[in-house]
């Protein structure tokens, strides 16, 4: 087993995975083969690291500097407006979280928070590995990367019991809340200095 950074070729299990963990959510509606292309847009300059055991996926996680993955989201809207269109009108049970959507940008109260530099887009672990350390193990890998930055964050759908109380587990402490978002920052220790990046971490 080994953690180590996304290929383009990783691509089609990442969607599925997505796919099959946040299918009640937003993105999780749309077909892989728009997932795939959302995360296509990650794939350079940013810290994505996927689980591999025996050649499959186990699970992965992305983030970065937090202007970066906004200008990224941004990128990929423009470049897939079209298409996301088309999707979302054969699509009515997502038509109030697209409105939500919109109205959150008018709302965004992270705007009137201290955020930290980092941050987690996204993190999924295959079914068959609910419950074993993958998303602990990506996590650690996601904070090794971004050394020796202080904290990071991550928003979790207010929802998703489970993903919160893993975040809590681990560190993690509730800054706000807005809605159906609930945002979260771990604090993290000071060490020697490593840039972030994008290395190959064996796990046992």
């Amino acid at each position: 087993m080994k953690i180590r950074p996304c290929l383009e070729s990783d691509l089609s299990q990442v969607a599925a995975i997505h796919k099959a963990q946040f299918k009640g959510f937003f993105l999780g509606h749309y077909s892989e083969g728009l997932l795939a292309e959302y995360y296509r847009m990650f794939l350079h300059s940013f810290i994505f690291l996927v689980y591999e055991s025996d050649q499959c996926l186990g699970g992965f996680v992305l983030g970065g500097r937090v202007k970066d993955v906004q200008a990224a989201r941004s990128r990929f809207l423009r470049q897939h407006v079209l298409r996301l269109a088309a999707e979302t009108l054969i699509r009515p049970r997502v038509y109030l979280m697209v409105l939500n959507r919109i109205l959150g940008v008018f709302r965004r109260s992270e705007d009137h928070m201290e955020l930290p530099d980092y941050t987690v887009l996204s993190i999924a672990v295959a079914p068959d590995l609910m419950g074993s350390t993958t998303a602990k193990d990506l996590i650690e890998a996601f904070e090794s990367r971004i050394a020796p930055a202080a904290e990071y964050r991550l928003t979790v759908n207010r929802n998703n019991a489970r993903a919160k109380t893993f975040y809590l587990k681990n560190g993690f402490q509730v800054n706000a809340e807005d809605g159906d978002k609930i945002f979260l920052f771990k604090r993290l220790p000071q060490t020697s200095s490593e840039s972030p990046g994008n290395s190959e971490q064996h796990t046992s």
